[in-house]
């Protein structure tokens, strides 16, 4: 699990972006309204990161945050 998160934060890290996040954890494609969902989710998470100091640690920590709700879904535990 943990070479799979590091792996997420790669691709977000290379700016790869949320679809190919969504295809690696959840071997799909993200719908539009996930899309919608995801992007409002890592602007809603900005205003409460509070102790990152710069822009590039506050794009890091909202990245993995979206990284952490993906792999704690039940779409991910329960996929078979």
């Amino acid at each position: 699990m943990r070479r799979l998160f590091t792996l997420l934060l790669l691709i977000a890290a290379l700016g790869l972006g949320i679809a190919a996040i969504w295809l690696r954890v959840l071997n799909r494609p993200l719908t539009s309204s996930e899309q919608e969902e995801a992007t409002a989710f890592l602007g809603g998470v900005e205003p409460l990161i509070t102790t990152a100091k710069g822009r590039p640690a506050i794009e890091s920590i909202k990245w993995r945050e979206l990284c952490h709700s993906l792999l704690a879904s039940n779409e991910f535990v329960f996929r078979l």
